[in-house]
């Protein structure tokens, strides 16, 4: 399969699986098994499935290494997100959350540089190897062959 087509997938595949522990949460029957479910679950689960996604198209992408990084950093967000959202949804003591939001922008930092190199990704003609001034390419010309 396609990674595209798998990080489309995503998305779709959360929303429905939050959709349907809700309806289980509202069914008599099995009411009783999912009242742990509630809207703060609902929001950790999309918000950590965005992060997921975003941190896979920028780890995977062929983008150029802007994309990635902008991809990288938009997960790093949902993640950051889904942090505050488990911190209401099972009452996380607050000293834990800043080091876990410390841990998900600097493994973000760590990524970023590890999957796109570390290269700039505006870097000039002029540095890359056998670069030719104006002066020097018409003075090529110049010269009789």
């Amino acid at each position: 399969m396609d990674k595209k087509f798998l990080l489309r997938l995503i998305m779709p595949a959360v929303i429905l699986a939050v959709a349907v522990i809700s309806l289980l949460m509202v069914i008599p029957a099995t009411a009783e098994y999912f009242a742990w479910f509630s809207w703060a679950w609902a929001v950790t689960i999309i918000t950590g499935a965005l992060g997921l996604r975003y941190l896979l198209a920028g780890l995977f992408s062929k983008a150029n290494p802007m994309v990635r990084k902008a991809n990288l950093w938009f997960g790093a967000l949902f993640l950051v997100v889904t942090v505050f959202c488990l911190t209401w949804a099972i009452a996380v003591p607050k000293d834990w959350i800043a080091p876990l939001v410390a841990i998900i922008v600097t493994g973000v930092l760590f990524l970023g540089v590890l999957f796109t190199g570390g290269r700039k990704w505006d870097a000039g003609d002029n540095q890359k190897a056998g670069y030719k001034t104006y002066r020097q390419r018409k003075a090529d010309e110049d010269k009789p062959a």
